[in-house]
């Protein structure tokens, strides 16, 4: 099958306010995010995965439908709304205030998921020991961001701006070790953070 072209509309689909691509976008574009995912944290299928900030709940749907055992949790507003969207996957859409609560113990995490999320909270120092806590060991983490030395102060939807050598300290400082550590190939302002924990 011949690669398709990545367009802008489908740069956002990870990447902005539009969510969802389709299956054969993902089967034959490798740099589609679940892909990425799946070549930087090798996490088998039917895994317990936890997506941080889940938004409308399509991410944990599209892991959900790859086959792995995934959950979500966000703001309670926004988990209703996400209930509305996909009522299939409901129950595995939950209300969680990271910036006060821990994360679900529901099951022990092989991957938490946290796609530019880390950088809207206040005490995001925080959220990295919390990420640890909830994982057993071998558990992976896969973070996206904005680079907060490249990324122009002004920008209004991140509130805090974390530098590259930053995000890696302060989840090496909690006992992560990093697997890797790259520019997020679809956003030229972004950074990616894959790490295990030990």
């Amino acid at each position: 099958m011949a690669l398709i072209e990545w367009s802008k509309k489908q740069e956002r689909t990870f990447s902005g306010n539009r969510f969802g691509v389709s299956e054969r976008e993902y089967n034959v574009h490798p740099k589609h995010y679940l892909k990425q995912i799946e070549r930087d944290t090798s996490i088998a299928k039917n895994k317990a995965i936890i997506c941080l900030g889940c938004n409308d709940g399509t991410h944990v749907k599209e892991f959900y439908d790859a086959g792995y055992d995934a959950f979500g949790v966000d703001l309670p507003k926004v988990i209703e709304k996400a209930h509305s969207k996909h009522s299939e996957i409901a129950d595995r859409l939950i209300c969680c205030n990271l910036e006060k609560e821990l994360i679900p113990s529901t099951r022990t995490w092989n991957l938490i998921f946290a796609k530019s999320v880390i950088e809207h909270l206040v005490n995001w120092y925080l959220l990295p020991k919390k990420m640890y806590d909830a994982q057993s060991i071998n558990g992976m983490i896969w973070v996206s961001t904005k680079n907060g030395d490249i990324i122009s102060k002004v920008e209004r939807d991140h509130f805090v701006h974390i530098g590259f050598e930053e995000l890696e300290n302060i989840f090496k400082k909690v006992g992560y070790s990093i697997v890797k550590h790259y520019e997020d190939p679809l956003s030229k302002e972004g950074q990616i953070l894959v790490a295990k924990k030990e």
